[in-house]
């Protein structure tokens, strides 16, 4: 039997015999036809397969065994090795077309991902991360960080971890290169440090002393080396600030890393606009890393950072009324108060003998003490003293003592004015009026909205609300004033009803300037208020 001329094309169709055709024994007969169609597509089909195959194994670089299937799962795992790798370069490979990889690919620089930020230091401290050289890791996933010394004949290197940015070098003189090593096995073509001779050293010198912003008692001390401490001997704390003879006890309270030592004042604070030093003499337990004295400093300047604010006297008066009571009133709430430790003098002997309020954990501007008897009429030059431990601000600070500081005795006055307006510190969303004596407004303690008769002028800010305690007229406003305003708070006595409690006379118009203390520190006393002839502060 002869074969087909066989002819590897593809055939879009294949022919059907019909009926009446005639057989006859030749390649174009209708019989053979489909067989050669046939043929002809397996022969072209065969050409393909082995065309792929071809090409397959020319991209796998090597003939894969055995089937077509085979070679192109190995192909596949090529394609995603490939992915992984430049995925661990740093480049997102995401549902990249394969024949994207290219460009992907031409994304890649090694080069571009070293380590950054190098600092070699010609100086380390055993078993420390201090001195030695640093650097800041690449930005993209890697291995491990390899440190070679190029000085060294087949140096193998040393291993960092990601995240450690140190190496301790070994004394001597060393070139080092640092380099990048990827999870693939490549590396970066690294970074090379100048050839350096490195020694060890132990000596520690201050470089910043900062008194934070979130806790004024306290100082932190940072040396440029490790150093250690237990005690706060051999410290002492300079400078000034606006509080007369300010001293005070430092404290030990702890390291917060190797080369910092915490200190704190014993009972104060430092003021926000205090200028502060810290001196060290060499005779505590500050020593370096070798177990020696740390180098003596003197005056060396703190960064304040302090929004501390002293607490101080500011006016007093005997009230329209109430002979045998005492107001004080504080540049800011106070509270814990010892009236043991207030004293009077041009009395006539009376002396104070309580606190009625605020009492316990209460706090307040104004303080009222109870008295051991009635002031006279005639006693005008009454003065008040606090020693130490006498009241301590809401923020635990306790208040510098003060002497001699003139209280108005106002216990039989026929017509009361106001003894002072503040906003106090700490407080700049509340005005305060210190009535000579105690008053009543329609006849009640409170209110919404501004009393009949009152306005708040020189400021953006409006009256919400008030309240009554004794003389003090609490005014809430709709927000924090300014320090940089001048309120004015003034009334045009039209309220009949706004009258004092001792006598019901009704208080006459008036206009006071604020004392504004809105952010503002208060320095201690707040000097001499003067009063006109109608009772009026100017």
């Amino acid at each position: 039997m002869a074969n087909l001329p066989e002819t590897p094309v593809w055939s879009d169709f294949i022919d059907m015999i019909l009926a009446g055709q005639t057989t006859r024994g030749l390649p174009d007969s209708p019989q053979n036809q489909q067989a050669l169609q046939l043929a002809n597509r397996t022969g072209w089909l065969k050409q393909q397969a082995d065309s792929l195959v071809a090409q397959v194994d020319a991209l796998n670089g090597e003939q894969v065994p055995v089937s077509v299937k085979d070679k192109l799962d190995y192909l596949e795992n090529t394609k995603s090795l490939l992915s992984g790798t430049i995925t661990t370069l740093g480049v997102a490979v995401g549902s990249s077309p394969f024949r994207q990889y290219p460009d992907l690919i031409a994304d890649l620089s090694i080069a571009d991902r070293e380590v950054t930020n190098t600092v070699n230091q010609d100086w380390f401290v055993p078993g420390t991360s201090m001195g030695g050289i640093s650097w800041t890791d690449p930005g993209i996933s890697f291995d491990h960080i390899l440190i070679i010394d190029t000085l060294v004949a087949g140096d193998t290197g040393t291993s960092v971890a990601p995240g450690v940015q140190h190496f301790t070098p070994t004394a001597g003189t060393h070139q080092y290169k640092i380099l990048v090593v990827f999870g693939a096995g490549l590396q970066s073509n690294g970074v090379l440090l100048d050839e350096t001779t490195y020694t060890v050293r132990y000596t520690a010198n201050i470089i910043s002393g900062v008194i934070p912003s979130a806790n004024p008692h306290y100082i932190l001390l940072t040396f440029d080396n490790v150093v250690s401490c237990s005690s706060s001997a051999g410290f002492a704390i300079g400078g000034f600030d606006t509080e007369s003879g300010f001293t005070d006890t430092l404290v030990f309270v702890d390291q917060p890393d190797i080369r910092q030592v915490r200190l704190c004042l014993d009972s104060k604070v430092f003021l926000w606009d205090g200028h502060y030093t810290i001196s060290y003499d060499g005779s505590g337990t500050l020593l370096d890393a070798s177990g020696a004295q740390v180098t003596v400093f003197t005056d060396w300047i703190l960064n304040n950072n302090s929004t501390a604010q002293s607490t101080g006297y500011v006016a007093g008066q005997i009230p329209q009324g109430d002979a045998q009571s005492l107001i004080a009133v504080f540049s800011r709430a106070v509270q814990s108060i010892d009236a043991s430790k207030f004293t009077l003098t041009g009395a006539g002997g009376i002396t104070i003998t309580g606190v009625v309020s605020p009492t316990g954990t209460d706090s307040s501007p104004t303080v009222q003490f109870s008295l051991s008897g009635a002031i006279t009429p005639d006693k005008t030059a009454i003065r008040i003293s606090m020693a130490a431990g006498g009241a301590q601000a809401t923020d635990s600070q306790q208040l510098e003592p003060f002497a001699n500081r003139a209280v108005s005795n106002n216990a039989t006055l026929t017509s009361i004015l106001p003894l002072l307006a503040v906003i106090p510190t700490a407080l700049s969303n509340t005005l305060l009026v210190v009535m000579q004596g105690p008053v009543s407004i329609q006849s009640g303690t409170s209110g919404t909205g501004v009393p009949i008769g009152w306005s708040l002028t020189d400021t953006s800010k409006q009256i919400l609300s008030w309240s009554i305690s004794d003389g003090t007229i609490k005014f809430i406003l709709n927000g924090q004033v300014p320090a940089s305003d001048f309120p004015v708070i003034s009334y045009d006595g039209t309220d009949a009803t706004f009258r004092a409690s001792y006598n019901n006379s009704q208080v006459p118009a008036f206009s006071v300037q604020v004392v504004n203390n809105s952010d503002l520190v208060d320095t201690g006393y707040w000097g001499t208020f003067n009063w006109s002839s109608d009772g009026l502060l100017w």
